[in-house]
């Protein structure tokens, strides 16, 4: 196994002291060792950053403007070749990254398999679909997707206007712009499925916009609509399950 790559796995955080000590750790249990934890904190008022400061990582504490304010500052200050991102209620499982790096030669965007964690307890893997419902949605969740940095760099990085789909607007530019993607069919992170994501009438909502402004997905409003049904369905089945 080559380790020759530098990755930096970021750790996007806020009064996430409940959580943030089992995401750290399943960044640095992994099988895979030249990585670089980089927790970004949205200035925490529990003790969180008591908790980060138990480890040898690099930290940021300070306000920032929402999630995709503090990704992008993860992947500046990251010094890795490749950057990953992890809510604080997220895990990677132990040999995630190195499933990655093994498919990475010849890619910018490498992805693989995640297991949804519901409030309910329930698990479910999420196998990875053909890359052309990137059209629609994510083929994965972005906690099982890696994309170099000077990729991420070239895009811009992400798009603040966005407050839900940011990343699946990064990545989707990135199939745009013509950027090689490659895929493990291995579980790289465990996603947990309580975040602002799940609110399903504002997800929708962003995802009509971003389906029109990246003009890639035809008829973006019957997209929007199939997806709303298909989340409050899904949501009941496991309520009730």
């Amino acid at each position: 196994m080559r380790e020759d790559i530098l990755i930096t796995v970021v750790l996007v955080t806020y009064n996430a002291a409940e959580t943030i000590e089992t995401a750290i750790l399943s960044v640095l249990n992994q099988t895979y060792k030249n990585i670089e934890c980089l927790v970004i904190d949205g200035a925490s008022t529990d003790n969180t950053v008591d908790i980060i400061k138990k480890y040898n990582i690099r930290y940021i504490s300070e306000p920032d403007k929402g999630i995709y304010d503090a990704m992008n500052k993860g992947w500046k200050q990251g010094r890795g070749e490749w950057v990953l991102y992890l809510g604080a209620d997220d895990e990677l499982v132990s040999n995630g990254i190195e499933a990655l790096v093994n498919v990475s030669s010849n890619a910018e965007i490498v992805y693989g398999d995640t297991i949804l964690k519901f409030l309910s307890g329930n698990t479910k893997r999420r196998g990875i679909q053909d890359l052309s419902v990137i059209k629609y949605y994510l083929c994965s969740s972005h906690q099982s997707f890696m994309m170099k940095k000077s990729v991420i760099d070239s895009l811009g990085g992400f798009n603040l206007k966005y407050k839900i789909y940011g990343d699946f607007d990064l990545i989707q530019r990135a199939y745009i712009n013509g950027y090689r993607f490659r895929q493990t069919k291995e579980v790289i992170s465990i996603f947990f499925l309580g975040g602002i994501s799940t609110n399903n009438i504002m997800a929708e909502r962003e995802r009509y916009i971003l389906l029109k402004d990246n003009k890639l997905a035809k008829h973006p409003l019957l997209v929007c609509s199939y997806f709303a049904l298909k989340k409050i369905l899904l949501k009941i089945k496991h309520l009730y399950s």
